[in-house]
């Protein structure tokens, strides 16, 4: 041990982190048994929230109680619960409950908690703790994607929107978005060229959920909806665009190529490609160093997530052109564009049949 012991605030801090784990599960909790919804017009007696929650009365009362300590829940009177601000934002169709499912599920927590053997052994491990793919453990469970996918569609903002700044997306008539999640850059891209059409491509648990919203966002009549796996094929459909957003740094470099010439055998010669990422900067002083800023910083924590949950791996400029290159396509331009959640990078390409 150092002579000199660090500030006390330290030790609190740290035992912060190392406690928030309960934290985030009862969080979860809340939102899976709906008790937001139950709440919202006002304190509830314990025996009554339980019946129609459908819990053991006596556990919940001991489990909102631990919800009060964390600030989510009140109990002004004895075995009578009710919301603070904050438990209200957890309610079903809000941004809060998205986030607490989709971070906080098992496809998440159960590859976090073989850590020290995914830096051991250089292998990710969400396939050895799922049983099965990341992807295909989503799959089997619609209602985990679209937390997912709406955790996404938060983090992403209005990338459509901001592409558009860059991008003459209405030169094209129609624009193919592989992998496009249940619509929102679609939408976004749309209504930057009203006079494109659009093919939503992504698994078949999604459809009903990107109908609804590319309904409400008022494209759905300029859409044609087409379920399936982009690492197993894209449907040829005569697009002129074919859109693949943070796509690539999910999937580790075989299947990354895999999903690029998928959607090359799905192209017209005179198609275009364009990919969005955001390259990982590089670091010449080390994470520390002075000038790096908290995007750079939260990219390369998600570079060792992403490979731990999905063998995937946020990947530099010349790193996304190997791939590019690799799968047989000639890029033709890169740019930077700044966005309203985070900045993003493209890459224009053209192809030739595998």
């Amino acid at each position: 041990m150092p002579d000199e012991q660090p500030d006390a605030s330290v030790y609190k801090e740290l035992v912060q982190l190392i406690s928030s784990f309960p934290s985030a599960q009862y969080i979860r909790a809340l939102t899976l048994l709906g008790v937001p919804d139950h709440l919202l017009d006002g304190p509830r007696p314990v025996a009554a929230l339980a019946t129609s929650i459908g819990a053991h009365e006596r556990t919940l009362g001991r489990y909102l109680r631990s919800c009060a300590v964390l600030g989510l829940t009140t109990e002004d009177e004895p075995d009578v619960f009710g919301l603070t601000p904050m438990g209200a934002l957890l309610a079903t169709g809000g941004m809060f409950a998205a986030i607490a499912r989709a971070t906080a599920g098992m496809h998440h927590y159960l590859p976090y908690s073989r850590t020290a053997e995914c830096v051991r052994t250089g292998r990710p491990m969400g396939e050895e703790t799922l049983g099965t793919s990341f992807q295909r453990h989503l799959q089997e469970r619609p209602d985990e994607l679209l937390a997912f996918y709406q955790l996404d569609s938060m983090a992403s903002g209005d990338c459509g929107g901001s592409l558009a700044k860059a991008f003459d997306f209405g030169r094209y008539g129609t624009i193919v978005d592989a992998a496009g999640r249940h619509g929102d850059t679609l939408a976004q891209v749309l209504a930057a060229a009203p006079g494109a059409r659009g093919v939503l491509f992504d698994l078949p648990a999604i459809m009903p959920a990107a109908r609804a919203n590319l309904t409400e966002h008022g494209v759905i009549d300029r859409v044609r909806l087409a379920g399936g796996d982009v690492g197993e094929e894209v449907p040829p459909g005569g697009g002129d665009l074919y859109l693949l957003r943070t796509v690539l740094w999910e999937n580790d470099d075989d299947r990354a190529v895999r999903i690029l010439r998928n959607v090359a055998a799905a192209m017209p010669d005179s198609a275009r490609l364009l990919v969005v990422e955001t390259f990982l900067p590089e670091l010449p002083n080390g994470i520390g160093g002075p000038d790096v800023d908290e995007e750079t910083r939260e990219l390369h924590r998600v570079n060792f997530s992403v490979f731990l949950q999905r063998g995937g791996r946020v990947r530099t400029e010349e790193e996304n052109r190997r791939l590019l290159e690799r799968a047989g396509f000639t890029v033709e331009r890169v740019a930077h564009v700044a966005g309203d959640a985070r900045g993003w990078d493209l890459i224009e390409a053209h192809g030739r049949r595998p």
